[in-house]
């Protein structure tokens, strides 16, 4: 499927700018928001994860958070606050580009900010999150996992990072509809092309399950 891809910019919660790519095939029936992890940017795998999701007919936003990649803003203090406020500047930007169905997905930090993004009443129809850690800066996840549902886990067996009990933990407390697909032999980032490949497909069944018009 042919797409285009659009760099834009929007605004965090205190006026700096934030850089992001728009994915989209030539008609869009729904809207996902990719978050990446902690040391990373929107030009890895969430690149990725973003040309997967538009091939697939969704429109994939992919942006860098504050004081990362091209974003303007340091990186500092409650980290975990201010992404899961970037993570909601992102969704009110697809939702005034008229798009009602929105998914979000994020790895690691980003599977982290995913859940709490879920959990906070953001207008979003359904969550993957990759490899999450259930603390950081003094968030839990935990608690705020019990609150969201229609939120798929996806962890890989070899996570040399976030041990895989994390996401159990966090897929015990959330509500259901839920799943949890560990990848054998996978680690932390998805480095091998099976493991990111497998990984894709699930998030894309969970996203066709309840992003669709019906």
């Amino acid at each position: 499927m042919r797409q285009r891809s659009e760099k834009l910019f929007f605004n965090n919660s205190r006026g700096q700018r934030l850089a992001g790519v728009l994915h989209a095939p030539a008609k869009s029936f729904a809207g996902i928001v990719i978050l990446h992890g902690f040391g990373s940017n929107k030009d890895g795998k969430a690149k990725k994860l973003a040309r997967f999701f538009a091939s697939r007919g969704y429109a994939a936003l992919r942006f860098d958070f504050t004081g990362c990649g091209e974003s303007k803003g340091a990186l500092r203090g409650k980290i975990a606050a201010q992404e899961i406020s970037d993570a909601r500047r992102a969704i009110s930007f697809l939702q005034r580009r008229g798009f009602k169905r929105i998914g979000v997905i994020g790895s690691s930090l980003g599977g982290f900010v995913a859940v709490n993004v879920a959990a906070s009443g953001a207008r979003i129809k359904a969550t993957v999150a990759l490899c999450p850690p259930t603390r950081f800066d003094d968030f839990n996840a935990l608690a705020n996992a019990r609150r969201t549902n229609k939120i798929l886990f996806i962890h890989g067996t070899k996570d040399e990072v976030v041990p895989v009990q994390e996401s159990q933990a966090l897929y015990a407390a959330a509500r259901s509809p839920k799943k949890i697909v560990l990848v054998r032999g996978a680690d932390h980032r998805f480095s091998k092309t099976a493991h990111l490949r497998r990984a894709e497909r699930e998030a894309a069944a969970w996203f066709n399950k309840y992003l669709s018009a019906s």
